[in-house]
């Protein structure tokens, strides 16, 4: 967090992922895009045969994010989701 404690006034983007491990294992990651770099910011690790996960999967993830990033008032979220998963999101930035 200190990294970007400066970057308040700014635009904070952050990037929504999965990568795939050995076809075992699915890692949801969070990261803040910086200087056109994915810095990991948050990840989870699952157990897990596909790269598609359902949302609440990606909701603890998400509502972790929200309550270390309170301070930043504009925050943008890249996110390669499906439909489904992009409601949640939705949902859950409006709550």
């Amino acid at each position: 967090m200190a990294a970007i404690s400066n970057w308040q006034g700014q635009r904070l983007y952050l990037a929504l992922d999965t990568t795939m491990l050995w076809n075992r294992f699915c890692i949801i990651h969070l990261s803040v895009v910086c200087c056109g770099r994915a810095v990991p910011f948050l990840w989870k690790v699952l157990e897990h045969k596909s790269s598609a996960v359902a949302f609440s999967e990606y909701k603890l993830i998400l509502r972790l994010a929200h309550r270390l990033l309170s301070k930043y008032p504009d925050i943008m979220l890249l996110a390669g989701l499906p439909k489904a998963a992009l409601r949640g999101v939705v949902l859950l930035t409006m709550n």
